[in-house]
């Protein structure tokens, strides 16, 4: 978990909104498996390409059409 956290931050996304992230790709679970995470990465993408992913389902992320995340290498 801890990794991911720390890997996630490197996207650049406010806290807010990588809470939501991880919030909507555990489920309610206490980590990530690898489903979870590249639906989480999903998020991602989708919040830096400008979606509201707070009101977002999966669904509806299933249907975008995104480009691959930007995560940076330095902080």
């Amino acid at each position: 978990g801890h990794e991911a956290v720390l890997y996630f931050r490197k996207s650049r996304l406010p806290d807010d909104i990588l809470r939501i992230i991880w919030s909507k790709a555990a489920a309610g679970e206490n980590g990530l498996d690898a489903a979870r995470f590249t639906m989480a990465l999903r998020l991602i993408a989708a919040a830096q390409q400008g979606h509201d992913v707070y009101s977002m389902d999966m669904t509806a992320l299933d249907n975008l059409c995104l480009l691959s995340p930007t995560i940076y290498s330095h902080t």
